[in-house]
């Protein structure tokens, strides 16, 4: 037993390190929509499942609009059917990505307080002081500001790891499990910011085909 815990650090770090060259690979997102999202995101790495577009949603504030919003998943559609399917996103291993295009201009520390707003808010009991590490990190990757039309994502690896991006530039990793969840509830949580109904529209179209 104590072998195999003497190993598990090299082994965590080994699991990250294929993950970050499988995930922060500038992946082929070309829009088939005029909603600027594609159908679905596509790696170099042909080992690497697509993730499939599961909807799409504005993000509004005293009626304006600050960002449309996509969910990407390589979840099993007809799985998820069967389940809970926001519980299914927010705890089941597997890829996902949260891709944003920003409406109107926004500050750096705008961006910041604002998704760390949205992490303490989804905490349960003592998840704000384990998070609070991981989150202040995360904050310190949000270093640009943002006009219309500029685009961040973050990826959520089966593995648990979190990569965010700024105009398809990877800006940070992070080894976080929980920080990934509590950012995915801000969108999918019971207290979601947004329609979350409209972020997995795509898997009720792909169940109800299925009936």
């Amino acid at each position: 037993m104590k072998k195999s815990l003497a190993h598990q650090p090299l082994l965590r770090a080994l699991c990250f390190i294929i993950a970050f060259f499988s995930f922060s690979t500038i992946a082929s997102q070309v829009s088939d929509n005029n909603s600027g999202f594609a159908d679905a995101i596509h790696f170099p790495d042909s080992t690497t499942p697509p993730l499939k577009l599961t909807g799409q949603t504005i993000r509004k504030k005293y009626l304006l609009d600050i960002y449309r919003i996509a969910h990407y998943s390589d979840i099993d559609f007809e799985e998820a059917s069967s389940l809970n399917v926001y519980q299914h996103i927010l705890t089941e291993p597997a890829n996902k990505q949260i891709s944003l295009i920003f409406q109107r201009s926004l500050s750096a520390k705008q961006i910041q307080n604002a998704l760390t707003k949205g992490v303490k808010f989804n905490c349960e009991g003592d998840e704000e002081e384990l998070v609070a590490p991981d989150l202040e990190k995360f904050r310190q990757a949000i270093k640009q500001d943002v006009a219309k039309n500029d685009k961040f994502s973050l990826r959520w690896t089966k593995e648990g790891h979190l990569l965010a991006f700024f105009q398809n530039e990877l800006v940070g990793t992070f080894d976080s499990p929980l920080l990934a969840r509590l950012l995915w509830s801000m969108w999918f949580g019971e207290k979601a910011i947004v329609q979350r109904k409209e972020l997995i529209i795509k898997l009720n179209d792909a169940n109800s085909s299925t009936q």
